[in-house]
């Protein structure tokens, strides 16, 4: 599978036909290697290198940027800064859009302005921390837009996967007809060059030339089938390796299958062909609707961003003439000298120093805060812990009260069932006559038993002279036994003799119907070699008569052609010198001109050269 998916096409597919737009932007790449190859490491590596060289390309731009504002930044004017807290606000509405589940959607442009419509300067310094936060959102609702994200991208997941498994399928059975189709092509260069090999003479050679002719569409046939497969397959691999990315860029969102859950997932069925829609690449369109989605949530963002640029540029130009106005109204009304400069700059250092020491400070306290909230959190937890523990408590109290009541009915039900009987009870004297006649009864049926007793002993004494009898019997019967055995042995031995020399015998019978076949094979060769022989010395006399008459003809051509070859080179040469005369008269009329003499001195060189031919 390895070699079959490193195939080079016998042309290009832009020289073919007409693919989509996808196809044509990526038609300038080599042949592609096996997918079932690569796997998704690479997939996920090359996404994070590029996300990361876009990271670090739009790091440098806003250092840049910053590079260029961060000395300004103390003399913007008052009207247009906006509170950072604003602006701080939008990047926890980022991470929280990100803790959801939905991360890359864009926040719309109507967020990040202030109240007077315009960026805060400090939007732009990523690595200040956040001035203030925003409370988290309820977590009964994060957790169910989390749940169903899950069980979307799961469904789109199992989706992905028969899909590429189809595609799979698919790419192998064309890889398959590829190479059957190969080999055809192999066998019929054989047979060419198996007959140029074997046609030297010249009517051969014409022979050789027509059936290269008969055989010359088929190829063409052949070529065009093989390089449609080929175009087919690299479409199918450039969808399965889309389907790919698309996969791994889910399994690192959201939480790998488990061993229960991947069991249950159904595929392809092993039995049967291959339904079409998994073939044709008109019935894939759902990945590439979802391409486009894609593709167009990212212009939408670009396009967000542009426009941010070129208001946060319009602001800046602003912000810039604003500042040297008042630099020349400074100039005008007061020229301010070099002290009073260094006095404001000092000014403005310690503005910023008092401003970081803010930030600090705002900093430990919004983390004191995040401690006390996390305390809080688990403190919650352990009550609520506890107050589970005091239900199923109760719950267990509750259940025990229950089973103890319907005891307690029960123990009452039985009480007043054995004060019923001790109302029905019999008399004393009723008791004592009934147990004399139960005595009485016993005494007669001891007296029954003792005589049965005696009659078993005398029965038993006479099975026991029985026995011995029986034992003597016995052993006379093990000593007859035995003997009985040891003849048995002597006469299997004898027959296991008897069958090793039939199995000898057996096999020497086998060797000589062996030897007897393979005589009869051998004159039977012999006859159909003799045949086959005088076949082909029949077959060799006629080609050789009928290739003398071939050869007288083709002898007559040649004479033929020669003389009409002798014909057209006079009247090549008659045309040739016309030509000549003629050119030479033109020449020779026009004037010299000093700036186009030596330039086209290099184009009156053919001209010679078609006269002297």
């Amino acid at each position: 599978m390895e070699k079959d998916s490193l195939i080079e096409p016998y042309a290009t597919t832009s020289e073919l036909r007409h693919q989509p737009h996808w196809q044509n932007e990526t038609g300038r790449r080599s042949s592609l290697p096996s997918f079932e190859m690569l796997g998704y490491e690479e997939d996920e590596d090359t996404d994070s290198h590029l996300s990361s060289s876009r990271r670090q390309s739009g790091d440098a731009s806003a250092r840049k940027e910053e590079g260029s504002l961060c000395d300004a930044t103390y003399a913007t004017p008052h009207r247009n800064q906006v509170p950072s807290s604003h602006g701080v606000d939008t990047e926890d509405e980022e991470s929280i859009s990100e803790q959801d589940g939905f991360p890359g959607s864009p926040i719309p442009p109507e967020n990040t302005q202030g109240k007077d419509g315009k960026h805060s300067v400090l939007k732009l310094k990523d690595e200040k921390p956040p001035l203030c936060e925003k409370p988290p959102l309820c977590p009964d609702i994060t957790g169910r837009t989390r749940q169903r994200c899950i069980e979307i991208t799961k469904e789109k997941l199992e989706e992905l996967k028969e899909e590429n498994l189809h595609l799979n399928n698919a790419n192998q059975a064309l890889t398959h007809e590829l190479n059957i189709i190969k080999k055809t092509m192999k066998d019929l260069q054989l047979k060419l060059e198996r007959m140029k090999k074997e046609n030297v003479k010249p009517k051969e050679v014409e022979k050789a030339s027509s059936q290269e002719v008969v055989a010359a569409p088929e190829l063409h046939y052949l070529r065009k089938q093989a390089q449609e497969l080929v175009d087919e397959n690299d479409g199918l691999k450039m969808t399965v390796h889309r389907l790919n990315v698309e996969l791994s860029r889910y399994q690192t969102k959201f939480r790998h299958l488990s061993k229960k859950e991947s069991l249950n997932i159904e595929g392809l069925p092993s039995k049967g062909p291959t339904p079409p829609w998994l073939v044709d690449i008109k019935y894939l369109s759902p990945l590439l609707l979802a391409y486009e989605d894609r593709m167009k949530e990212k212009d939408e963002l670009i396009a967000s961003l542009q426009e941010e640029m070129r208001v946060f540029r319009i602001r800046a130009q602003e912000v810039v003439k604003e500042n040297e106005k008042l630099h020349q109204e400074l100039n005008k009304s007061s020229p301010v000298t070099n002290e009073e400069w260094r006095q404001l700059q000092t000014q403005a250092e310690l503005v910023l120093e008092e401003n970081k020491l803010l930030i600090e400070q705002l900093e430990i306290q919004q983390r004191k805060a995040k401690d006390t909230h996390r305390e809080r959190l688990q403190e919650v937890s352990k009550l609520t812990k506890q107050l589970m523990l005091l239900e199923t408590k109760t719950q267990s109290q509750e259940k025990e009260l229950t089973e103890s009541k319907e005891q307690l009915a029960i123990l009452r039900t039985e009480c007043q069932e054995l004060q019923i009987q001790l109302d029905s009870k019999v008399a004393m004297e009723v008791h004592t006559s009934i147990v004399n006649e139960f005595k009485s009864q016993l005494q007669k049926e001891e007296e029954k038993e003792n005589a049965e007793m005696e009659e078993l002993m005398e029965k038993l004494a006479a099975l026991q002279v029985q026995k011995k009898s029986l034992l003597l019997e016995k052993k006379n019967l093990m000593a007859k036994n035995k003997a009985l055995e040891a003849e048995l042995e002597k006469a299997q031995k004898i027959n296991r003799r008897s069958q090793k020399k039939i199995d000898v015998l057996k096999k020497q019978v086998e060797k000589a119907m062996e030897n007897e076949m393979s005589a009869h094979q051998y004159l039977a060769n012999l006859v159909g070699l003799a045949e086959n022989v005088t076949q082909e010395r029949d077959n060799l006399v006629f080609l050789a008569k009928c290739l003398e008459s071939e050869n007288h003809g083709v002898l007559n051509r040649m004479t033929e052609d020669s003389i009409r070859l002798g014909r057209l080179k006079e009247k090549i040469k008659r045309s040739g010198r016309r030509a000549g005369g003629c050119v030479g008269v033109h020449v020779q009329g026009k004037p010299e001109d000093p700036r186009t003499s030596p330039g086209h001195s290099g184009e009156d060189r053919p001209l010679g050269e078609h006269q002297s031919f």
